[in-house]
């Protein structure tokens, strides 16, 4: 029977959106579970966030021939083979005795998110109309925040019913889901034939000024949600709190509302008129939790942290892609993702050693970098000679 295009469009999305929640899902139900099972390994706390980082620096590395992949041999091979990957990467740990063949199981997993998520991030683009592009990215980038509201307790309930064993197979089994979800995963766009080179390399996308703007944006927002990631549960005992698990809800609650409002929000008004009023507000989100006492105002910053971080998430995913041939839109997601998940880590780890002996400063100094993020984007911006507005 046949189906038609809109529908088909309709069933291939909900399918990629499925597929998505689930690898986020199976990672992060691990993050209660990874750094305890790395210390029965038998290393040192002092290597933890080396290890951990090594995920990222992986997926960091593949994804320029990553997006080059995407745009020759098309979307659902790599991202096929991409949740293969991720898949035996968590069988690997299960079967890691030591430290050495950890960190090769931790290096195989980065490896498949990376692929994973640009091929992912460029059917979400290609089977989307154009007038809706904005809206379709916020609901793929819903995915992978969604899970964060429940994925790691899971993870830490199955920790605690059955030892690690059981936490990995809750996380196989996650992605095992999404890696089914690609199989039956139809092309929406079987029309066009991706050449062997798009007409845009590397450099010719990085002279683009829409590129230029996401990658600055994205650079600010991505090095305060690391330092947010790393620090706001030692911030919290600064406070006087007792957890950070509230401020991670309200984080998530408000950076879940922005995915969708600034996504839909973007194809009405433009994404340049959105990105100033983003960074305003993850700035000032930084220096709220900085300076806020008491509950009730760092959960609400907290908040505000969460919507300025997901309308320019999704805000400079959709800049990226913007005028971007179809050949080439792997190319440039790769980049866009690449740059968010290193400025992820570098908040992290730079940030976090240049500033953390002072962790209310480190907000501060973070808040302050956002805030530096609206002028060096509105001079980038004029200088490209754009005419798009930039200010409400």
């Amino acid at each position: 029977m046949s189906i038609s295009h809109s529908r088909l469009l309709t069933r291939n999305f909900l399918l990629l959106l499925g597929a998505t929640l689930a690898l986020f899902a199976s990672m992060q139900a691990l993050m209660p579970t990874i750094p305890l099972y790395i210390l029965k390994l038998g290393t040192s706390p002092q290597w933890l966030g080396l290890v951990i980082a090594l995920f990222s620096l992986a997926s960091v590395a593949t994804r320029p021939l990553v997006g080059k992949l995407i745009d020759t041999w098309g979307r659902l091979v790599i991202l096929r083979a991409s949740g293969l990957v991720f898949l035996l990467a968590l069988v690997f740990y299960l079967l890691s005795l030591n430290i050495p063949l950890f960190l090769l199981a931790r290096a195989v997993h980065g490896i498949g998110f990376g692929g994973y998520i640009v091929a992912a991030s460029a059917l979400a683009v290609d089977m989307t109309p154009e007038a809706r592009k904005g809206e379709a990215l916020g609901l793929f980038n819903m995915g992978s925040r969604l899970p964060f509201l429940f994925a790691p307790a899971i993870g830490s309930y199955m920790l605690r019913l059955g030892g690690f064993s059981s936490a990995f197979i809750l996380s196989i089994f996650m992605a095992a889901v999404c890696l089914f979800s690609g199989m039956v995963l139809e092309d929406p766009s079987r029309a066009y034939q991706l050449s062997a080179s798009g007409p845009d390399g590397y450099k010719a996308l990085l002279r683009r000024p829409a590129v230029i703007s996401a990658l600055i944006t994205s650079s600010c927002v991505g090095i305060a949600f690391g330092v947010m990631l790393a620090f706001l549960p030692i911030m919290t005992t600064v406070k006087g709190m007792t957890g950070a698990g509230w401020l991670f809800t309200a984080f998530a609650v408000g950076n879940n509302g922005a995915l969708f409002a600034a996504g839909w929000l973007s194809d009405r008004l433009g994404q340049r008129l959105l990105i100033v009023p983003g960074l305003f507000l993850a700035a000032v989100g930084l220096l709220a939790l900085g300076w806020g006492q008491g509950e009730g105002s760092l959960l609400l910053a907290a908040c505000i942290l969460g919507l300025g971080v997901g309308a320019i998430q999704v805000l400079a995913n959709a800049l990226v892609v913007e005028g971007i041939a179809l050949t080439d839109r792997g190319k440039a997601l790769s980049l866009y993702t690449a740059t968010w998940d290193l400025a992820i880590a570098v908040g992290a780890t730079l940030f976090g050693y240049l500033f953390a002996s002072d962790v209310i400063y480190l907000f501060w100094v973070t808040g302050l970098l956002c805030l530096l993020g609206i002028p060096l984007y509105l001079v980038q911006a004029t200088v490209s000679g754009s005419r798009q507005p930039y200010l409400l």
